[in-house]
């Protein structure tokens, strides 16, 4: 998804510096926020039904962040490895303090 992202970017020249990528980000956040408190009724109810807009929204947030992946030549599934690897030590060095 990666390589398509970057792909799409260069075809339509889409490009802006890493500050405004992370600003864009920050706001794609904000519009997941804003679905899920109107989908709740500002936490007056269960989040029931995940809606179009949500599923819009998150997929803004996802392309946002593979956009400055790309900028900053960070190989996601790579990253994501090192994290899953960090809470793998960090949950099983919590679970042996735990039963200690």
């Amino acid at each position: 998804m990666q390589r398509k992202v970057k792909d799409f970017c260069e075809e339509f020249d889409i490009d802006c510096s890493v500050e405004s990528r992370v600003l864009d980000i920050i706001s794609e956040l904000g519009e997941i926020s804003k679905e899920i408190l109107k989908s709740n009724m500002y936490g007056k109810a269960q989040l029931k039904i995940v809606s179009d807009d949500l599923k819009l929204e998150i997929g803004d947030l996802y392309f946002s962040l593979l956009c400055l992946a790309n900028q900053l030549e960070i190989e996601l599934d790579g990253a994501c490895e090192s994290v899953l690897d960090k809470y793998k030590e960090r949950f099983a060095t919590k679970n042996s303090i735990n039963s200690n």
